[in-house]
């Protein structure tokens, strides 16, 4: 015979953190998709990771990337630029 929700919310409220956290946990892996969906969304996520990762390879090795281009230092009045600094005209 089951519990009635609300007898048995109050009951798991009433646990102590560290049991709760380990029903959650378990309630948690109950509802999670199939694993090969799971591995499909691991999949996915690894090759994106990699190409980030390649793509700030290719970045990092670009000379002066982050100043702006010379017409912006022309239009703000001085060649130092700064996100940070002021940027009134």
């Amino acid at each position: 015979m089951s519990l009635p929700l609300e007898v048995l919310q109050a009951e798991v409220l009433g646990l102590p953190t560290a049991d709760r956290a380990k029903l959650l946990d378990s309630l948690i892996g109950s509802l999670d998709a199939d694993a090969e969906i799971e591995a499909a969304w691991d999949a996915l996520a690894a090759r994106f990771i990699a190409e980030f990762d390649r793509l700030m390879g290719i970045v990092r090795k670009q000379p002066n990337i982050g100043a702006p281009p010379q017409e912006w230092q022309a239009w703000y009045g001085h060649a130092e630029f700064s996100l940070h600094g002021d940027l009134s005209p």
